[in-house]
C-alpha cells in the first residue's frame, strides 16, 4: 500500500516538474507542499468511506443474522402452527364423520 502511495506521489510531483519547467528548483520545493497535504486528505477522503462502508457492511450482516434467527424462529412457530392446524382439522373430520356414522346408524339400522 504504502509503495503505491510513494508512487503516486513521485508520479505528481514529475508532473509538476513537467508543467514549471520554467523553474525547476522553485517548482520542486513550492509545488511539493501543497501537493504532499493534499494527497495525504485525498488518502483519508478515500478512506474514510471504506471504512464507513466497511463498518455499515458489518452491522448489516449481524442484522442479516438476526434476522435470519427470528426468521427460522418464525417458521418453526409456523411449521407448528399448521401441524397443529392439520391436527385440528383432522380431529374435526373424526368427528364429523362420527356424527354422520351415527345419525345413519341411528336412521338405518346398518352401518
Amino acid at each position: 500500500m504504502k509503495n503505491s502511495c510513494v508512487l503516486l506521489l513521485t508520479i505528481s510531483i514529475g508532473m509538476f516538474l513537467s508543467l514549471g519547467s520554467a523553474s525547476p528548483t522553485t517548482g520542486i520545493t513550492a509545488e511539493t507542499q501543497p501537493m504532499q497535504a493534499h494527497h495525504l486528505q485525498r488518502r483519508a477522503v478515500i478512506f474514510r468511506p471504506l471504512f464507513v462502508y466497511r463498518q455499515q457492511e458489518l452491522s448489516k450482516q449481524k442484522k442479516r443474522e438476526e434476522s435470519l434467527q427470528d426468521r427460522l424462529d418464525y417458521q418453526q412457530q409456523l411449521a407448528e402452527h399448521q401441524r397443529l392446524m392439520k391436527e385440528y382439522e383432522k380431529q374435526l373430520r373424526e368427528y364429523e364423520q362420527r356424527q354422520q356414522q351415527q345419525k345413519q346408524h341411528h336412521g338405518h339400522h346398518h352401518h
